[in-house]
């Protein structure tokens, strides 16, 4: 049962990612806004994010009175999510290239592949991003391809992505601490470190012990 809760409350996140925090060669710290206005803030947002080559964050993620860590990896419509266990083991996997995507439950041994309009009836903050990579890069602090914007010098302070609302506190790039809510679901992600790298983000390859399993549910 606490099994099943963790890797619940981990697709939950819907985006909403090894533990180690040794930084490679590829890797490095995303550097503050220089930015004088808030208008100027979202236009060096945009260029930023144009040049990211990629991201990588290790978070904690607190959600339906659970905690867990997670690393987020983002490089341009490619997304990965991997949730930890309170040991460091990964408990899940969601992989997303475009609007298509792949939920590894290293629990229960299963996976499943669909789009991510399927996830939208039990996993609702899919239901208002166009890709999961668009949530993934505002959990970073970066303005997704679509959605309206608030900012500070500092950064994004408020966003919305359809039915999604997103507030960062303080606002910041990166983002430190961000609040995301779709009607009654509230998840808030810490952001321990957050490096750019440009690591090729590769889709996972699927054990041949792994089953099929359902659409994932809350």
């Amino acid at each position: 049962m606490i099994r099943s809760r963790v890797v619940g409350a981990a697709l939950g996140l819907a985006l909403f990612v090894s533990c180690a925090t040794t930084h490679s060669a590829s890797e490095a710290p995303i550097a503050p806004l220089t930015a004088a206005t808030a208008n100027d803030a979202l236009q060096q947002l945009a260029a930023r994010r144009a040049e990211l080559p990629g991201a990588r964050s290790l978070m904690r993620v607190h959600a339906a009175g659970r905690s867990f860590k997670a690393q987020l990896r983002v490089q341009q419509q490619r997304m990965e999510l991997v949730v930890y266990t309170p040991l460091n083991t990964s408990a899940a996997t969601l992989f997303a290239d475009g609007d298509r995507v792949t939920v590894l439950n290293h629990l229960a041994l299963t996976v499943w592949q669909g789009n991510a309009s399927e996830l939208a009836g039990s996993l609702h903050l899919f239901a208002s991003a166009a890709r999961p990579s668009d949530l993934a890069l505002l959990l970073l602090g970066f303005p997704a391809s679509s959605g309206t914007y608030e900012a500070t010098p500092a950064g994004l302070a408020h966003a919305s992505l359809g039915s999604i609302a997103v507030s960062f506190e303080p606002p910041s790039l990166p983002a430190q601490h961000v609040v995301v809510e779709n009607g009654g679901q509230r998840v808030e992600v810490e952001q321990l470190d957050v490096e750019s790298t440009d690591e090729p983000l590769k889709e996972p390859s699927i054990p041949r012990t792994y089953r099929q399993g359902g659409v994932p549910a809350v």
